[in-house]
């Protein structure tokens, strides 16, 4: 890693399907780490759990919520990270948003969806690999299921931190 910074990984019990109570949980978990991270990391789909209720649950990259997080970020002067139900073009993704202090915003599409939960019914699969640069670090955003392709996160070691966003629906014993 090129510069350390401090990252707060955050388990929040979400409120199913409700953007205004989430929203409201994420506000009070980065004041609460504000002066103790540098980059607050939220789970796969922080604002709504993980649902296949794409048409009702999915914000478009320009919805309020998305700006609320951006103006958060920045009022506090950290990153926040974490998957939220995108609608785009008339597609549905779980999209990574990595909310830069200074208002700049990137994305990563999930790549690799579970089909056992019949993800790829509901959702668009992202085209290619992102990398964020983050205090002269370049970070790799992977979405759950993405880490069961370890080829495919390191055919090119390019990345220093890669940062992976889950949300499992019960506790996993299995190594």
């Amino acid at each position: 890693m090129k510069n350390n910074f401090t990252v707060a990984a955050i388990q929040m019990e979400l409120v199913w399907e409700n953007h205004e109570a989430n929203l409201q949980k994420m506000e009070y978990w980065v004041e609460k780490y504000a002066s103790k991270a540098e980059l607050i990391v939220f789970p796969e789909m922080f604002l709504t759990g993980f649902s296949m209720n794409v048409e009702s649950c999915s914000i478009s990259p320009t919805h309020p919520y998305i700006e609320k997080i951006r103006s958060v970020a920045q009022q506090y002067k950290l990153a926040i990270a974490g998957s939220i139900m995108t609608v785009e073009d008339g597609h549905y993704f779980n999209r990574f948003y990595f909310f830069n202090p200074n208002g700049t915003l990137q994305t990563y599409n999930k790549r690799h969806l579970f089909r056992m939960a019949k993800e790829h019914e509901y959702y668009s699969a992202g085209i290619e690999r992102q990398l964020i640069d983050y205090n002269q670090n370049n970070l790799m955003p992977a979405i759950c299921y993405d880490l069961r392709f370890p080829v495919w996160l390191r055919n090119q070691n390019n990345y220093d931190v890669l940062i992976v966003v889950a949300n499992w629906p019960q506790v996993r014993i299995d190594a």
